[in-house]
């Protein structure tokens, strides 16, 4: 009988190891974004001063999402960041951005898109794009 429940408590384990698989890693290590709210606009500097709003958005593929506010005081950039230091990804939809006020990107492929800003990405002004 022991064995029996033993060998049960695997195979459950493996179910639900398979069920938490690549994606949700994925989405967990976008510098840190869980909650993702649907939006296509994110706002940041000003009144927000280091910080994204929403830092963590939820499109459409196909979709495309605008930043706004002063990138020259907060350079956008493509890839994570954390404590330890900034990754950019030379890869990602969301280029490298040091100047004016707006910025639009279009998201064709379903994926997790992080980005940070340059200046302050290791403080925590980071956010992530989940393209569905």
């Amino acid at each position: 009988m022991k064995k029996s429940m033993f060998v049960f408590f695997l195979a459950t384990a493996a179910i639900s190891a398979a069920g938490c698989g690549g994606g949700e890693e994925t989405v967990a290590d976008a510098n840190g974004c869980t909650d993702f709210k649907d939006a296509t606009s994110v706002a940041f500097g000003g009144d927000l001063a280091n910080t994204y709003s929403p830092a963590c958005a939820r499109v459409s593929a196909g979709a495309t999402v605008t930043w706004s506010g002063d990138f020259s005081a907060h350079f956008l950039v493509g890839g994570s960041a954390d404590s330890e230091g900034e990754h950019p990804d030379s890869a990602s939809p969301i280029k490298r951005t040091t100047t004016g006020t707006s910025v639009k990107v279009t998201f064709s492929e379903p994926g997790t898109y992080p980005y940070f800003c340059e200046q302050h990405g290791t403080m925590g002004m980071v956010g992530a794009v989940l393209v569905e």
